[in-house]
This record gives C-alpha cells, structure tokens and sequence, in this order.
C-alpha cells in the first residue's frame, strides 16, 4: 500500500465523520483532495455520488461564501433533495455556477408544462447508450410518470451564465406500479431555466423523434435550425 493511503483515509474520515473504511473507499480521492484544498464543503446528503461524480467542464462548485449560496441551498433542500426511493426529484445535490453557456433538456406536455422547473444536462449516451432513442426510455431516463407529463415535446434553452442546483435522479414509481430509474451520468437541474435563457427551441418528440435525437446528441448545434 502507498504511504499516501493512510493519509488519505484519515483525511476522507475527517470530511465524512465516518470510521468504517468500506465507506470510505467509496469516496472519490481525487475529489476529496479538491475538497481539503478548495475549502468547498460536502454536498448536504453525505453520500452523494454528484461529490465525486465527474461535473462537466463548463460547471464549477460555488463556493459557500457566494451570495447565492445559502438561498440555492435551501430551495434544494425544501424543492428538490428527496432520498426516499420512489419518489422522484434528486437524490443529491451540488451547487453550481457555469464558466460559459449551458444547454439545458426538458421534456413537457399534458400537465407538465414548457417552462417547469427539472432540466437536464446534455448527455446522449446515458439516455440510450445504443444510440437508438424511443421516447418510453426518453421518459425513464428523465424519471418521467405519464401522469406528470405526456413527453410530448423537448425544450432545449441555451443559459450563457448561471449559478444553479444541479444532481442526480432518484427513482420514481407511476400510478402503475412501475419504477422508473434515472441513469446517475444524467444529471437533473431544478430552476427556472425559462427566466434565466438566452434562447429556446422546440421539438417535437411525437413526430420529429429522429431530428429530437439528431439535436440531443449535437446539443451546440441545437440553435442552428
């Protein structure tokens, strides 16, 4: 074993307040060693995976001394953090703020409408990983219920800068009884995205289904109509 592996444990111990090293291997070193130099704190659900989930590149943790700070955390908290199975909204959260402009995924129709408040990030492989797009796993991938929302239509918004919550989908149980499981790798936003948009489109996933796609998986070409 590496000299360096008991010094990381202990410092993984100190950030969890856990002791058991099975827990503890479960955390990324490498984001933990950005926590202890950064000064950025743990997301508030100490087992989140979004802590050592790779962030893209064009997102960086706020800082919890940013003015925002304090208020995103407690909309996450009261609007969005739910760990109960089930139940839908996220099972995690990191507070973010974006180094250059975002593109941002909504699926809406029937109840749900076009400007709500759950985005996602681009990510066309977690959302079919064979490269073939039917819209019944569109909806799971999103943790979608057709009762909430008919998945008529996909919204893509362009965001040039924004501090936001962003994290991973917890599970969701229709009128039906069946579990839809959101892949990890496609992290949900909970905001007002409409508000803060440079630009938005639509398409229509009903009859366009493949230029959806086209568009999902090019997301900085999604304005170029």
């Amino acid at each position: 074993m590496s000299p360096f592996k008991p010094i990381l444990y202990l410092l993984l111990t100190a950030i969890s307040g856990r002791t058991d090293a099975k827990s503890a291997s479960h955390w990324d070193e490498t984001a933990a060693l950005q926590l202890a130099l950064t000064g950025t704190e743990p997301p508030i659900h100490r087992r989140s995976k979004v802590f050592y989930y790779p962030l893209p590149k064009y997102l960086e943790v706020l800082k919890n001394r940013d003015p925002c700070f304090a208020e995103l955390r407690k909309s996450a908290e009261k609007y969005a953090l739910n760990v109960v199975p089930g139940q839908g909204g996220i099972l995690d959260f990191q507070i973010v703020e974006s180094t250059e402009p975002v593109i941002l995924h909504r699926v809406w129709g029937g109840p749900a409408k076009r400007c709500g408040y759950w985005w996602t990030l681009p990510h066309a492989l977690a959302i079919a990983p064979d490269n073939r797009l039917t819209l019944a796993g569109f909806m799971e991938a999103m943790g979608v219920c057709p009762e909430w929302n008919n998945g008529t239509f996909l919204e893509i918004c362009s965001v040039p800068h924004w501090k936001f919550v962003v994290g991973q989908g917890n599970s969701a149980t229709c009128q039906w009884g069946n579990t839809l499981f959101p892949p990890a790798a496609l992290l949900q936003v909970n905001g007002d995205v409409c508000s803060q948009s440079s630009s938005c489109s639509t398409c229509n996933l009903h009859t366009e289904c493949e230029k959806c796609w086209a568009r999902i998986k090019n997301p900085l070409n999604s304005d170029s109509e």
